[in-house]
Order: structure tokens, then C-alpha cells, then sequence
């Protein structure tokens, strides 16, 4: 029996796809994932979550949100 709830396997990738631009934060991917990444933990309550981050290309300022 595993010691969490769930796991989750999270891709993020830098850019901004073509069908996003114009939206909020659309110039700044990096902003809009630590707003999502806050969001969603919240969202998560008090389940034991084991989480993979798959970053796809992502410049090392993006690892920094998941430590």
C-alpha cells in the first residue's frame, strides 16, 4: 500500500502557445506557472501527493518552483 494519495506527473514548458497570446500573463510564462503551481496545491488540501516535474525545457528558475 502506498504512503500517498495520489501521484501526479507535471509537464510545464516555457513558452506560450500561439492560442494563448493576448491573455493575462501570456509575456510572462514563468509568473503564470508559480500562480497555477499555487493554485493547484491549494486545490490539493491535505491529500499526500507525490509529484514528478517533467520540465520540458525549462530554464532553471522553473525547478526553483518546485523545491
Amino acid at each position: 500500500m502506498s504512503s500517498y494519495d495520489l501521484a501526479i506527473a507535471y509537464r510545464i514548458y516555457p513558452k506560450v502557445a500561439k492560442s494563448a497570446q493576448g491573455l493575462p500573463f501570456s509575456q510572462d510564462k514563468l509568473m503564470l506557472a508559480e500562480i497555477c503551481l499555487r493554485s493547484f496545491k491549494e486545490a490539493l488540501g491535505g491529500l499526500r501527493v507525490k509529484l514528478w516535474a517533467l520540465l520540458d525545457g525549462c530554464p532553471n528558475e522553473y525547478a526553483d518552483l518546485f523545491s
